[in-house]
C-alpha cells in the first residue's frame, strides 16, 4: 500500500467517525493484510 493510498484511506476514516489512535491501530494492519491478499489472490489466478 502506497503513501498516497494510506493518505486517503485514513482521510476517509476521518470524515467517517473513526477517532484515536486505538481504531487507527486496528484498522491500518486489516488494510495492509487486505491489500496485500488482493494482489496475491490476483496474480495467483489471473495466471491461469
Amino acid at each position: 500500500m502506497g503513501q498516497e493510498t494510506r493518505n486517503k484511506l485514513t482521510d476517509y476514516w476521518k470524515t467517517h467517525a473513526v477517532e484515536g489512535e486505538n481504531e487507527y491501530a486496528m484498522l491500518l494492519p486489516r488494510a495492509y493484510y487486505s491489500a496485500s491478499l488482493d494482489v496475491f489472490l490476483t496474480a495467483r489466478f489471473s495466471a491461469h
